[in-house]
């Protein structure tokens, strides 16, 4: 199972992560990123552990603790394709298996008024007459 490790700082280095994650990560293969927004840069990691049971003990252990004086959060990492990523180019074509949110929390519901005006009846009095 691949972990998502962020809010790491810059001066970081693998040998202090497999320290970090001791027992978690003994056969664990990390690597490190550099990802740039605007003007600031973002540094995160990604480290896959086997087998999942002992890569979800290490979520629920370490998300939280200060690693360089400073504290990670770790959660699942979730690959991005077409299907589940509603920024690619084309969204609009694929299916969507999700519950759209438009149509069940942010609209209110649509209210029906009653009549109090009678129906009109004027064709039932002429088809008498005639």
């Amino acid at each position: 199972m691949e972990i998502f490790i962020s809010n790491i700082t810059a001066d970081i280095r693998e040998v202090e992560l497999r320290k970090f994650f001791g027992r978690y990560g003994k056969d664990a293969t990390f690597s490190l990123r550099k990802l740039k927004f605007d003007n600031s840069t973002y540094f995160c990691a990604q480290v896959d552990i086997e087998p999942e049971k002992l890569a979800l003990k290490a979520i629920k252990k370490l998300h939280g603790k200060k690693l360089n004086g400073k504290p990670i959060s770790l959660r699942e990492y979730e690959y991005r394709a077409g299907n589940n990523d509603r920024r690619a180019l084309n969204w609009r074509e694929l299916l969507w298996g999700k519950i759209e949110r438009r149509f069940n929390e942010r609209r209110q519901p649509v209210v029906q008024f009653e009549r109090n005006e009678p129906l009109f009846t004027g064709y039932n009095q002429l088809a008498k007459k005639g």
